[in-house]
């Protein structure tokens, strides 16, 4: 360590002095300080604002198209809002049935009734069969027995019906329908399916049905010759109750009989049901399924979709399907979501499967994806659990429709969570499936073949992640058609107004719309549903090719929130007013009018839709881009790469400069940084700690300057221990900082400061002798004093940690000569400040007289020894030596 050494020497002597020797060389860490201080606070940028086209730092959106996804909406049947669920009620049949029947010992019973969420339907089936003499034209009568037996959902169309099947060759199918029970009768015969109204409103009373099956058929069906070649091949009784039923609906059937003019039976064989084994009738008996949303177990959010099968006997089945379409319009094809390059479309979903357990029955649980182009179609489905883990069916196509099976990753777990993550531009290149639009989604589960078997499938967060709008470049080319000009966008425009360029801003192709000769308005649109999140923005570009004036037009663009506000952006426009009102705002953009070059219109879209309609939880359901004239006008207008974008970035921090860069006991530390944030900086503040303990952070706001940020750290004592760090944030709420809590920033408190050093001694123009008084003041307020020392003539005297208040020197114990006193004192980093003094002793009578000191103990002696020649006395000469540790 290098030591920073001051002294002064007082000569009686007047000399001659090499000034070389004796002048004052400047502190380095004095130095470094100040070129510190002046170039740490210079040539800093000022604080760059928002520019006109989309800045850095932003993400287009892609989000997820799934209305409802994150399934946290219940519909009034307790199923998931914005999807459609269909599956089984309850329903039972016996067919040796005895409690009570017409005839005989047995009977049968049909028993429905419907869950809050499913129709119950049962029915009990019997074939008549393909033979020439169930032709129609054979004088075909139907003869049964039947009893209402309870229908406490009559009010709400529970019903009951036999239904007779026709079939000419199995080509062509014709139905006929008895009715039997149900409040009201609405049916309109069709050129293949006839009802007759034979309703009884009595319940629990026997009813006899007889009818003449082929004058029915003649009368009631369109004209069909010959109807030799046309068979009856099935008969049906279907019981029905409807969703959220209070109770069974049950039907008692009997004595049934189907013959023809030769008295033939078809039904000879149990059509009484006296054989009391079932034989050749079969029953379509059903265990409820379910769809609900459930608070019990999820991953996110505050439900997840529970999907259930549940079959009581073994004679009865069970399934549930939930699904929900992705079409937003359908022209030659559906206007969905496509997957033009990885990441345009990505499925996503977390999944549990729970079943009765290996080899009971038939279990399963599906996902599936529909899509298809102009000309084919595809299902693709993920098997998500199986009772043996195996898939029993195969791919198969049947023109114009392929369907793909395959195991879901996680497919064979159990009881546990499962995540899927599929890009679907990643599975249509492995099936080589070109131009395929997404066009609807569902899960499916079903039970059936043992007794009392329940599946249940939990999903939870499921997302498609696309671009809100669909195809935003115009990027979908699957050829030409007129009819529909811009093939994944709705329009009402023909194709001379509507229609795809080339003259694109990016990619291949944008949209052209346009107007003209006062036709009115033209649009393509989207519907959509995406959320105004707090940071949403416009990245849309447009070019204005013409607009003429000769009436009035315009060209902009429309956001609706929720089905019933708008926004409009009015990119051009001539002899027309836009007037708010309550429903409608309407925003100028920049470079409005400007016709034959792009531009980008970048919109705060949470600031448009708040600050006018107020601030809520606003979703944007539908995009459009609008074309006007009417006179003489004419307008046209290419639109490009529809996008949304939000900003995904932080603040910028750049060039922090501590000064000092080395901080003194006695000094503040201001820290400057610069930082810059692409939308807005909300703050910048800088977190200190104080001491090498576990860190308590003080944070300070920091003001900006003009050209960068500052704060300052108070002043600490010496040796302490500082740590810091600078922290920004945007105005949505994006972090970034510059060191951080767990790796800050740090200094330690130094003193590179001499000690304070005062002494009070004897006149120096006088001889001095006998006891001499030196009174001291010392002083380090940094690091303190760490020795303090006294030396005659190189000799030490004194030499403790602490200094003296005075010091007596006998100058008895010295020669009558000249004697150099020196004071050191020195603080806890090595500063030293010495005091120097030559006096010349004269006493009468020296007792123990000290030989005069060797050039090496003697400072004077040292001099001389440099060329210093003493030319008289009574002069002074003060010199000084700062020699000081470099800063780290």
């Amino acid at each position: 360590m290098n030591k920073r050494r001051t002294f002064v020497i007082l000569i009686i002597t007047i000399l001659i002095v090499q000034f070389s020797i004796l002048h004052t060389t400047q502190s380095n860490a004095i130095s470094s300080n100040l070129i510190l201080e002046n170039t740490g606070i210079e040539n800093k940028p000022s604080l760059t604002i928002i520019t006109p086209d989309t800045p850095t730092g932003m993400e287009v959106i892609k989000s997820n198209v799934v209305r409802n996804g994150e399934l946290e909406e219940a519909a009034g049947n307790g199923a998931p809002a914005n999807f459609y669920s269909y599956g089984t009620g309850y329903s039972i049949c016996n067919f040796t049935y005895q409690d009570e029947v017409y005839a005989g010992t047995y009977g049968s019973q049909i028993i429905a009734q419907g869950t809050k969420l499913n129709t119950g339907y049962g029915a009990g089936n019997r074939g008549v069969g393909s033979s020439s003499n169930t032709a129609v034209s054979e004088d075909l009568e139907i003869d049964l027995w039947f009893n209402p037996k309870a229908s406490p959902d009559y009010g709400t169309n529970a019903r009951m019906f036999v239904t007779l099947s026709f079939t000419r060759d199995y080509v062509d199918y014709y139905y006929m329908q008895y009715y039997l029970s149900r409040q009201t009768f609405t049916f309109t015969n069709q050129s293949n399916q006839v009802y007759y109204d034979l309703r009884e409103s009595t319940l629990d009373t026997w009813y006899h049905l007889t009818r003449n099956v082929t004058d029915d058929f003649v009368k009631g069906m369109t004209p069909l010759t010959p109807l030799s070649s046309i068979n009856l091949y099935h008969f049906r009784v279907y019981v029905e109750s409807p969703t959220d039923a209070t109770g069974d609906t049950i039907l008692l059937m009997d004595e049934v009989s189907i013959t023809n003019g030769t008295s033939y039976d078809y039904f000879a064989i149990n059509g009484d049901f006296e054989a009391g084994d079932g034989s050749f009738w079969y029953a379509s008996d059903f265990g409820p399924g379910n769809c609900e949303l459930t608070q019990a177990d999820k991953t996110q959010g505050n439900s997840a979709m529970n999907l259930t099968a549940y079959a009581p006997t073994i004679d009865q089945s069970s399934y549930q399907e939930v699904y929900t379409s992705l079409n937003l319009g359908w022209d030659t094809v559906p206007k969905g979501y496509v997957a033009l390059q990885p990441g345009d479309a990505v499925f996503e979903f977390d999944w549990k499967y729970s079943d009765s357990g290996t080899g009971l029955g038939s279990q399963m649980a599906y996902w599936y994806i529909s899509a298809r182009n102009e000309t084919d179609s595809t299902t693709l489905y993920y098997y998500l659990g199986t009772e043996d883990d195996l898939i029993s069916q195969s791919n198969d196509s049947i023109a114009p429709t392929t369907r793909y099976r395959f195991a879901a990753p996680g497919m064979g777990t159990r009881d546990v969570w499962n995540h899927i993550s599929l890009d679907m531009y990643n599975i249509f290149e492995y099936l080589n499936l070109k131009n395929f639009i997404l066009n609807e989604i569902g899960f499916y589960v079903d039970v059936s073949s043992s007794d009392n078997t329940i599946l249940q499938l939990l999903v939870d967060d499921f997302k498609l992640i696309s671009y809100p709008t669909g195809d935003p470049g115009f990027e979908f080319d699957i050829g030409f058609d007129p009819s529909d000009p811009i093939r994944l966008w709705n329009t009402n425009a023909g194709i001379n107004f509507a229609n795809i360029t080339t003259e694109a801003h990016t990619g291949q192709y944008a949209a052209n719309l346009s107007s003209y000769g006062g036709l009115g308005t033209y649009h393509f649109n989207r519907h959509t549903y995406f959320p105004v999140t707090n940071n949403l923005f416009t990245d849309f570009w447009w070019r204005l090719d013409k607009l003429s004036s000769g009436g009035g037009a315009y060209a902009n663009i429309r956001l609706i929130l929720d089905t019933t506000y708008s926004i409009y952006y009015i990119v051009g426009s001539r002899n027309l007013n836009f007037v708010n009102d309550s429903g409608i705002c309407y925003y100028i953009v920049d470079n409005h009018n400007q016709t034959g070059t792009w531009y980008n219109l970048f919109r705060n879209v949470t600031h448009d839709a708040n600050s006018y309609f107020g601030i809520d939880n606003w979703n944007i359901t539908y995009v459009s881009m609008n074309a006007y004239s009417d006179g003489s006008s004419e307008v046209v207008a290419i639109f490009d790469d529809i996008n949304f974008v939000t900003d995904v970035t932080g603040p910028t921090l750049t060039n922090l400069v501590q000064v000092p860069s080395s901080a003194e006991y006695f000094e503040d530390v201001t820290v400057y940084v610069e930082a810059y944030d692409n939308i807005g900086l909300d703050s910048v503040e800088l977190n200190y700690a104080i001491g090498s303990g576990p860190p308590s952070w003080a944070s300070v706001q920091m003001t900006f300057n003009g050209a960068e940020f500052e704060a300052t750290i108070p002043v600490q004592a010496y040796d302490t221990y500082v740590r810091y760090y600078i922290e920004a944030e945007d105005i949505y709420g994006h972090e970034t900082t510059l060191g951080t809590d767990v790796s800050p920033y740090s200094y330690t408190v130094e003193d590179n400061i001499d000690p304070e050093l005062l002494v009070e001694h004897p006149s120096e123009l006088e001889d001095l002798g006998g006891l001499a008084l030196f009174n001291i003041t010392a002083n380090d307020p940094g690091s303190g004093i760490a020795t303090f020392e006294i030396t005659i003539d190189g000799f030490t005297v004194y030499d403790e940690a602490t200094a003296p208040l005075t010091y007596e020197w006998n100058t008895t114990d010295y020669s009558n000569a000249q004697h150099t006193i020196v004071f050191t004192v020195t603080d806890n980093t090595a500063n030293e400040y010495w005091i120097g003094y030559v006096y010349t002793i004269f006493n009468e009578i020296n007792v123990s007289p000290t030989p005069t000191t060797t050039e090496e103990g003697s400072l004077f002696g040292g001099l001389i020894g440099f060329g210093i020649i003493a030319l008289t006395s009574s002069i002074v000469i003060y010199f000084s030596e700062r020699r000081k540790k470099y800063l780290k």
